[in-house]
């Protein structure tokens, strides 16, 4: 670092203000308090004292800083993470001697008090830091949003590759003064890690049968209208999501009447409850690839729900569109096989369940407020489900999962699941993005970030209240809807067309399982001919990214991940290229086997595309 200089304030909070406005706000209204003081040093630079404490050596803090961060023993770290920022020393000291030489590609750092920022902003030159690109600062004390910026960061330039490749950095003096804060900072983080690979790791399995349901159901998507025809058509008017957790026994009789001044959508599982107390809906969602869902719509007679939309994601199985016996509307996740299809219906980045899924068309829809009923994410005393839930009040797939506790609505703990927490998860990224007011109603369960918490009658009485022709706009927007025969002849052609560019990769797949046998390149060019291979692969980059890539997403991000944990392992550079090109035998051979199997499956879709 260079030696301080005095009147550069001023162009710290310029530097920092181009990237970051509310941050440089937050700083240039910071008051820093007596409890913090900069005092000089035996090798001219400062040191920091606060109460009574140096957190840097008051002698050298910069050899200080220099040998704490030899002591985390890295030869290695692809993503720096500091906790805190202090007043610059240890995320500078590092970016500037230490991040070549550990070939360190992106940097965090998270700082509680922008006081302490400040005060750093008034005593070096910060100006070259704040200008780099590859470092993210956070600067917060609300660990509540930090889920949502560590999951987007993570997704950015496909980052959670390095998690592997990742450590924590710190001044323990400063990690002992919040050490509460920073403990959470690290569990968030490692949350938000573990979030990103079970959403963008998926299990090639499940999306091979995700992409089997989507072409069995081809005739469902052709001959049905999309959500996104209906995108802004109910802008300003409330929504009510309704959700199938146990808070719903309390508040769904409140729904009576409800149906003419409010967008009323409902989970699957919510159907049943609602249709035998008489409550009347507007849409159904559905999402998941299990035959279970298909028990979720047996034995409604058809005039119970002749006008309710079931808006599901074609992965269902086929034999749910048969069971159904309402209307359909189609709503694609953000899969980039839909992409592929070629058929416009609206793509909506829906995450984990028929709940999350109500939320985004909510949204999408332009509905506010969107208020949310049922949905619990929690258990509540051993139950799962409200009252004549189709799959029971305790299912089994919940309460055999290991258990934890979060914050409740109206509690401080309350017990929940795995799978309800990555929900809950799900729902702190979605209502964190969502523009407008979001009503948390749900009169029990966990607390969502960023929603307003009150009871259902208050929702109603302060929401909605205005009579509306919901069905009439939702019934004449959807009239206007008319199949198009070309687009069965556009599905044709980009089967044809992925067939063939399969068939190009298999050859190149297959090329590269002889060469790793047995090759004879010096290290550096071997890695670099291995990652010719990969790239040779993707010959037709429409097929491989938008059909391929979901499938073997697992393969490609587990694979990278594992390569980073290689580099970071071995310190010998050369050694960690072999052993990393080696150990890619598998790679190649799921991949391998993968395309074989869309081969195989586009072949036999090819074979039955004359019905249509």
């Amino acid at each position: 670092m260079n030696e301080p200089k005095k009147n550069f304030y001023k162009n710290n909070l310029e530097a920092l203000r181009k990237r970051y406005p509310k941050y440089a706000d937050a700083v240039d209204s910071a008051y820093i308090s007596k409890d913090y003081q900069t005092i000089p040093s035996k090798v001219n630079m400062p040191t920091l004292k606060v109460n009574n404490d140096y957190w840097y050596d008051k002698d050298n803090p910069v050899q200080c800083c220099a040998d704490n961060i030899v002591s985390f023993g890295l030869h290695h770290c692809r993503l720096a993470v500091f906790l805190g920022f202090g007043i610059g020393y240890d995320p500078v000291f590092y970016t500037e001697q230490m991040s070549l030489k550990y070939n360190t590609d992106q940097m965090i750092v998270i700082e509680k008090d922008p006081a302490l920022m400040k005060l750093g902003m008034k005593t070096f030159d910060l100006v070259p830091f704040f200008n780099q690109e590859r470092i993210k600062i956070i600067l917060t004390s609300d660990t509540d949003e930090l889920f949502n910026i560590f999951t987007k960061y993570l997704l950015e330039d496909q980052r959670y590759y390095l998690l592997r490749d990742t450590q924590y950095f710190y001044n323990m003096m400063q990690f002992e003064h919040d050490k509460d804060f920073y403990t959470q900072v690290m569990d968030t983080f490692r949350r938000a890690a573990g979030y990103v690979i079970m959403y963008y790791g998926n299990d090639a399995k499940d999306s091979l049968v995700g992409y089997h349901n989507m072409f069995a159901n081809l005739k469902e998507i052709i001959n049905n209208p999309g959500i996104n025809m209906l995108k802004d058509a109910f802008k300003g008017v409330p929504a009510v999501c309704v959700a199938t957790g146990p808070s719903l026994d309390k508040n769904m009789h409140l729904l009576k009447g409800l149906e003419d001044k409010a967008l009323i959508i409902a989970a699957d599982a919510s159907l049943k409850p609602m249709l035998k107390k008489g409550l009347k809906l507007h849409m159904v969602t559905s999402l998941e690839r299990e035959m279970a869902v298909v028990d979720l719509f047996k034995g409604i007679p058809a005039e119970q729900y002749d006008d309710v939309y079931l808006c599901g994601c074609p992965v269902l199985y086929n034999e749910v569109y048969q069971e159904y016996k309402g209307p359909r509307l189609i709503a694609y996740r953000m899969f980039d096989h839909f992409k592929w299809l070629g058929i416009e219906r609206g793509i909506l980045p829906i995450k984990l369940s028929s709940g999350n899924m109500n939320f985004k068309i909510a949204e999408y829809l332009g509905c506010d407020p969107i208020i949310l009923i049922g949905q619990d994410l929690a258990l509540q005393g051993g139950k799962t489900n409200a009252e004549g839930a189709a799959l029971g009040t305790e299912q089994q797939s919940y309460l055999s999962e290991p258990r934890l506790f979060v914050r409740g609505n109206y509690v401080d703990k309350i017990e929940t699941t795995r799978s309800l927490n990555m929900m809950l998860d799900a729902y702190i990224v979605d209502v964190d993005e969502y523009q407008g007011k979001c009503i948390n109603a749900t009169e029990g369960g966990a607390y969502i970030p960023k929603t307003k918490i009150m009871t259902f009658q208050e929702a109603i009485d302060r929401y909605i209240q205005t009579p509306r022709n919901i069905r009439q706009t939702l019934n004449s927007e959807l009239a206007k809807f008319q199949p198009k025969p070309e687009e069965i002849e556009t599905v044709k052609a980009n089967i044809t067309r992925a067939i063939e560019s399969f068939r190009k990769s298999l050859e190149v797949c297959n090329e590269a399982l002889v060469w790793i046998k047995d090759f004879t390149e010096a290290p550096t060019e071997a890695f670099d001919k291995f990652r010719k291979f990969q790239v040779g692969m993707q010959n037709d980059t429409y097929t491989w990214q938008y059909y391929f890539a979901h499938i073997a997403q697992t393969v490609f991000v587990n694979h990278e991940i594992y390569l980073n944990s290689i580099l970071r392992d071995e310190p010998d550079i050369d050694k960690a290229r072999i052993k990393a090109i080696k150990d890619s035998q598998v790679y190649f051979e799921l991949v391998g086997g993968l395309i074989k199997i869309c081969i195989e499956d586009l072949e036999g879709v090819q074979c039955t595309m004359s019905i249509l």
